[in-house]
């Protein structure tokens, strides 16, 4: 995989990715920051959404997330759920633990791995993650009436490259307690 390299803002003009030595074009940085911005304002406002549709625990975490995972990916281990948001692990076990409370996710033996057991969602589990989709279908519906297919796709391209490059930003970032 080649590896792209992102140029100073230094200079005030558009700073773009080099990949193989090709530059490639880019949106001038305070467009960028915006956009970066805006995805921060409407995370914060999906989330408070989240938390009146019940889909996080009473603590503000982002159960229905890790039901998502189990429904979309199968059973999973705490680590591997931490390593795909990235938070760490105890963050991912807090959300564990009130969501086997809750009798939406059970423990199940690992035979890959002795003591770190999979989470898998079981039937009510099921019903919960379906009850809070069917609820966030109805508000895309609302938030994206009216918007241009094609534009909804781009966007959804763009936020994929750059979820891709956090990844890349994130490699040897070490993951806090949150």
């Amino acid at each position: 995989m080649a590896r792209r390299v992102w140029h100073s803002w230094v200079s005030g003009r558009s700073a773009p990715w080099k990949e193989n030595g090709v530059e490639e074009k880019s949106a001038k940085p305070d467009e960028a920051l915006n956009l970066l911005l805006g995805w921060i304002r409407a995370s914060h406002k999906l989330r408070a959404l989240g938390q009146e549709m019940g889909a996080m625990t009473e603590g503000g975490r982002g159960a229905w997330g890790v039901l998502h995972s189990l429904v979309s990916e199968g059973p999973q281990t705490v680590p591997q759920l931490a390593r795909a948001r990235p938070v760490s692990r105890q963050h991912i076990q807090q959300i564990a633990n009130e969501l086997m409370a809750a009798g939406f996710i059970e423990s199940l033996p690992n035979p890959a791995h002795r003591r770190s057991r999979l989470l898998a969602i079981t039937a009510s589990g099921r019903a919960e993650y379906l009850r809070v989709r069917d609820i966030l279908l109805q508000h895309a519906d609302t938030l994206f009436a009216g918007m241009d297919q094609s534009d909804v796709a781009r966007s959804r391209q763009m936020l994929a490259i750059v979820l891709q490059r956090l990844d890349e930003l994130l490699v040897d970032v070490p993951i806090m307690d949150r």
